[in-house]
């Protein structure tokens, strides 16, 4: 099943599965619901863990509404007043809550949308697809160019930073949520993820070779931070998300080691 109709519901257990079947939206018996991909991903979450659920309906009101045991409206897609509106996990892992009776499923009809497009293609083998192995290449390049080795994917980051994704496009601003984190954005669909981590790449124009924070021609490390932390020597593990809301494209890359560590090299 992909759909919810008004006066349907997931129960403790229970799941919808997109049509290709590489996404997975579960109801989980902790309280939180979560859309998996193929590879077993988290891409969302209502992040209610530690409740006791009761039932995530698609009331007739149009508004899709996680209730606790006791009751209690614990989580809601806020699309009440929309008489008919139903859900639906989509091929491309996008959750979406439609207006009743849309003959098209399209942004001009959808009145909320979760953002967890999975760019990461679950069908790919061990989870080096080509879009993981774009981002690598894209900042591998740049290291290459200074003499240190080539950075490798972590699981354990990209996940970290695919919910920091989600969140960013969910609100439609850019903030930082730790150390060891680069962040880029472009309008929907005319970027693509080497082109995104780019726009880090292009700050080396004013990269001076010092220690941190002495690092930038300008006299502002901050013109070059995203640079330096793509090139920086002693990280040796990325993991990115992306995700799409208010019309950007939001990429996110967590690093480990993180750099950008006072008074130590760049490389």
């Amino acid at each position: 099943m992909t759909t919810l109709f008004p006066g349907q519901s997931l129960y403790p257990g229970q799941s919808l599965q997109s049509n290709n079947q590489m996404h997975r939206f579960i109801m989980q018996s902790d309280g939180n619901v979560v859309l998996y991909n193929g590879n077993f991903q988290p891409l969302w979450a209502t992040n209610t863990w530690g409740i006791q659920p009761r039932e995530l309906i698609m009331q007739a009101d149009g508004n899709l509404v996680l209730y606790d045991s006791s009751g209690s409206p614990r989580w809601a897609s806020d699309t009440w007043n929309n008489p008919g509106a139903f859900f639906k996990i989509q091929d491309d892992g996008n959750l979406v809550v439609y207006r009743a009776d849309s003959q098209t499923e399209t942004v001009d009809n959808a009145l909320w949308a979760s953002g967890s497009n999975d760019i990461w293609d679950s069908s790919g083998q061990g989870g080096q697809n080509a879009q993981i192995q774009e981002i690598l290449a894209a900042h591998n390049r740049y290291r290459a160019e200074v003499g240190v080795p080539p950075l490798q994917w972590s699981e354990n980051l990209a996940l970290s930073a695919q919910q920091w994704a989600n969140h960013l496009a969910a609100i439609g601003t850019l903030q930082h949520s730790r150390s060891g984190e680069n962040l880029a954005q472009g309008s929907t669909g005319f970027f693509s993820v080497t082109q995104l981590v780019d726009m880090w790449g292009d700050e080396k124009q004013y990269f001076s070779n010092a220690a941190f924070p002495n690092v930038s021609s300008t006299g502002n490390w901050m013109d070059v931070a995203h640079y330096t932390q793509v090139i920086w020597r002693n990280t040796t593990e990325v993991g990115c998300g992306l995700a799409s809301g208010n019309g950007n494209d939001v990429l996110v890359c967590h690093y480990n080691p993180a750099g950008n560590v006072t008074e130590q090299e760049v490389f």
